[in-house]
């Protein structure tokens, strides 16, 4: 039960100094301490990059926030495995997705009391008016280009932690629902995805819908025919109509954002003049360098990484990342496929994000298969 309680606080807390400050560390404290704790090997890599970067920033610029996220992380993989290979309560999932979709749908049709309660609830705490916007303006009328971030604003976000929930609910129930018992959900999700308007969120959760298809194979052949012409539907729509329907606009997605935050970390890169900032980074998320009066808004984890942990710090995750990935049982690398989120946005480097993964990974790594 406490497995449950901890996701639907990492989920659906407010976006406040509270859950940064104290529900994170706390509950990744109570996991350590956890009667029988194990604890995985491969998290002393980077572990080791992040503490030596904090050594040689201690003294520096680094904010107060940099710090502390660098200290969530250090908690988030210290912890981990939190529960190892215990089981999710399918239950949990729908919980924390139908409170997710509610508030899309709540901004979708315009349902006041509703919609007032997540603006009470879930302030925007940022100057992000665009989201509000597009959350007031959305219509059925203009369904091709919402951006419905519900409870979270930003629809990346959003839909980055509706395809967590996807992902392990396919892994959970590869061997125990068929495909027609799953198929609901799913279809749910893969419409709450739609109407963030996120790109990367379409790939991702096309690829695990079609994953979720073909690896039962009990999967009828008219389902499977029926979902890949519906996937590839959307996206030829998409390029007949000139691009309307943002989530489904990969090549413009990955054309225009993805361009952008590449040459945002090779001008970085090209300007930055110290070895010590290239292995180790700057353990500053402000992401301001004042020897260059340029800020970098990188917007992807890899950015993200090199800017505040360096290339040590980068082959450092991509290394943990991969033997986990190896430690897994082939029915649960599924999971996996989240990890796109890292070339677009953020999941080690967000504060929220880094706890849910951490956390929906550990019900499905199991101690015993240690290598």
């Amino acid at each position: 039960m406490f497995l449950g309680i901890a996701l639907v606080l990492g989920l659906l807390l407010p976006h406040t100094s509270t859950m940064f400050l104290l529900v994170n560390p706390l509950l990744c404290i109570i996991f350590l301490l956890q009667k029988g704790k194990t604890f995985c090997r491969y998290g002393i890599a980077p572990i080791a990059a992040i503490l030596i970067s904090l050594l040689i920033n201690a003294a520096g610029a680094a904010s107060g926030k940099s710090m502390l996220t660098a200290i969530s992380i250090l908690l988030c993989l210290s912890a981990f495995p939190m529960v190892s290979g215990t089981k999710l309560k399918d239950v949990y999932i729908y919980l924390c997705f139908g409170f997710i979709l509610l508030s899309q749908v709540a901004y979708m049709f315009h349902l006041g009391f509703i919609a007032s309660f997540f603006d009470t609830v879930y302030p925007i705490t940022w100057g992000e008016n665009f989201i509000t916007i597009a959350n007031e303006n959305a219509t059925l009328d203009n369904y091709l280009d919402f951006r419905l971030g519900g409870l979270y604003r930003n629809p990346n976000h959003c839909a980055k932690y509706v395809t967590f929930l996807m992902a392990i609910f396919i892994a959970n129930n590869a061997k125990e629902k068929t495909i027609r018992e799953q198929v609901i959900f799913l279809t749910l999700c893969y419409f709450s995805v739609i109407m963030t308007g996120s790109r990367t969120g379409f790939l991702i959760s096309s690829i695990l819908i079609l994953m979720a298809l073909f690896r039962n194979q009990k999967t009828p052949s008219v389902m499977k025919a029926f979902v890949i012409a519906l996937v590839v539907g959307l996206m030829i729509y998409n390029y007949m109509s000139g691009g309307a329907g943002r989530g489904a606009g990969i090549e413009a997605g990955f054309h225009g954002s993805a361009d952008m935050k590449w040459l945002l970390l090779m001008d970085y890169l090209s300007h930055e003049t110290s070895i010590i900032y290239y292995l180790f980074g700057h353990l500053d998320l402000q992401l301001f360098n004042p020897a260059l009066n340029v800020n970098y808004s990188f917007d992807a984890e890899y950015g993200y990484i090199i800017y505040c942990f360096g290339f040590v710090g980068l082959f450092a995750f991509i290394y943990y990342l991969y033997k986990l990935y190896k430690h897994l049982d082939k029915t649960n690398r599924v999971f996996f496929v989240v990890v796109l989120w890292m070339i677009t946005s953020s999941i080690f480097m967000a504060y929220r994000a880094v706890f849910v993964f951490m956390l929906l990974l550990s019900t499905i790594y199991k101690t015993t298969n240690a290598k």
